[in-house]
């Protein structure tokens, strides 16, 4: 993908601040309201405290090296991207994550027009394709990613999942083909989510925001850990940017919270530019000095389901 790509990313990125996913991109101080953006892909009749302090767990299978480490965290970071799909995916915010909750199922995804009860997907819109839409409603529930899908093998050695993600990406939701740096990380991370895992299937909430932080933590090191082509470093800054913006939309009463995320977010401005190593060396240093401090903050953030329950009185009368 070239730099004509990822220039019209970052215009992107700027019409996606008065969304959640970008809530970095607006000061703390101008006291916004954006609520998560997991609330976007839910019925109106949601049970927030469920939806907002209870996820699947992200069950991986054991690895040793730490490239396959870092191209897991960066592989993640696609997922939760918000540029990889295209199309009016990417304009509405859409992303793997969304439908696919640490890889699991998300029990709560809800579209008008694209669901008929939680949990499923017209996969098969015009809304998304043009090429694979038809003119029938006929949702179908949403799969779990932590096995085999469609028949596809998993096996590194076969092509069956690499075409899957590619016509998932280009045919389905009318994105461009991923770098292979991208598309190589998005597969390896795919093909470590195995639910037999886990111990716990879920995270709630003090748990649910550690994972949090912890996936940031893991981008910033593969990030300085690993030398890449501009383009794909622009769209991993970009994605790290949105992470942020979720963390930021949690925070809606901590100012000086959601002070810190919006620097750090700053620092992976690219402003029209290329990412540097330098911009991304000094984000992440904020981040390790800030990051130790968010958890003490965990009771007035909408993790907390108490915290949830107030916000979600305010949220409700807002909402339309």
């Amino acid at each position: 993908m070239g730099m004509i790509k990822y220039i019209h990313v970052l215009t992107l990125a700027a019409l996606l601040t008065a969304i959640t996913i970008a809530g970095c991109a607006k000061r703390a101080s101008q006291n916004t309201f954006n609520p998560p953006d997991i609330t976007r892909w839910a019925a109106p009749d949601v049970n927030l405290t469920q939806l907002l302090s209870t996820e699947p767990n992200e069950c991986l299978k054991p690895v040793i090296q730490s490239n396959d480490l870092q191209n897991i965290a960066l592989g993640r970071m696609a997922f939760r991207s918000p540029f990889l799909l295209g199309g009016q995916a990417s304009r509405r915010g859409l992303t793997c994550q969304a439908c696919h909750s640490q890889g699991a199922r998300n029990e709560h995804f809800f579209v008008i027009g694209l669901s008929k009860t939680a949990g499923t997907a017209d996969i098969s819109s015009f809304h998304f394709s043009s090429e694979l839409g038809d003119e029938v409603f006929n949702p179908t529930p949403i799969p779990s990613l932590s096995d085999d899908i469609r028949n596809v093998d998993y096996d590194p050695a076969k092509p069956d999942l690499e075409n899957l993600i590619t016509q998932l990406i280009t045919k389905e939701f009318t994105g461009e083909n991923p770098s292979p740096e991208i598309k190589s990380a998005l597969i390896q991370y795919l093909r470590q989510l195995d639910d037999s895992y886990c111990s716990n299937t879920v995270l709630t909430g003090a748990d649910l925001l550690a994972y949090k932080i912890k996936i940031i933590d893991q981008t910033f090191e593969a990030l300085e850990q690993n030398s890449f082509t501009p383009a794909t470093q622009n769209f991993l800054a970009a994605a790290l940017r949105a992470e942020l913006g979720r963390l930021n939309s949690r925070f809606p009463k901590t100012d000086s919270v959601r002070s810190e995320l919006f620097s750090i977010s700053q620092s992976l401005n690219m402003r029209g530019e290329d990412i540097t190593p330098t911009q991304i060396s000094r984000a992440a240093q904020q981040w390790a000095v800030f990051s130790p401090n968010i958890a003490r903050y965990y009771d007035q953030s909408i993790f907390h389901p108490v915290a949830i329950e107030r916000w979600g009185r305010q949220f409700k009368a807002q909402s339309p």
